[in-house]
């Protein structure tokens, strides 16, 4: 039989390893979402949309409307924790969909996000500050066009 004493010294050397890099960097700051709230309301009202919001302990949902076009748009976290409750405040205005780094997509890139989510929260607790990519979740009534959302949610936030 095998000894399972090297195996279990290099586990728990890689164990104490990853710990204690966390142990002695700094703690990496949440997402400051009120940014890409502020941020998208700008883009809104810049371009004539009045605009409403519903804040909620997950998540701000800023409504805008103008002419017949009305939609709703949120910061969707990494996670995905929030997918349902996005989908739940969609319904109310039309179908959703997702802009991340400047792209349109039918569905969320839910791996994508998260491995981005998590390199740059370790790169972060390290020293350097990448800047954050923000999802948007979109939710379009049937008067609005593709115009209408293009360029709606940053690509960048600074955190």
């Amino acid at each position: 039989m095998k000894s399972l004493r090297a195996p279990s010294l290099i586990l728990a050397a890689a164990v104490l390893v990853t710990l204690g890099g966390k142990a002695v960097t700094r703690q990496p700051p949440e997402p400051d979402t009120a940014l890409f709230t502020r941020d998208v309301e700008q883009r809104l009202r810049t371009r004539g949309y009045s605009v409403t919001s519903r804040t909620l302990p997950s998540g701000v949902y800023l409504y805008g409307a103008r002419g017949d076009c009305r939609l709703m748009v949120t910061e969707q976290d990494a996670f995905g924790t929030l997918a349902d409750r996005n989908n739940q405040f969609a319904r109310e205005v039309g179908p959703l969909h997702y802009v991340w780094r400047g792209r349109r997509r039918e569905t969320a890139p839910r791996a994508e996000i998260l491995l981005r989510f998590l390199v740059r929260r370790e790169l972060v607790r390290l020293g350097p500050s990448p800047p954050r990519q923000p999802l948007g979740a979109i939710a379009t009534g049937p008067g609005c066009s593709p115009a209408d959302t293009a360029g709606l949610t940053p690509s960048d936030l600074p955190r």
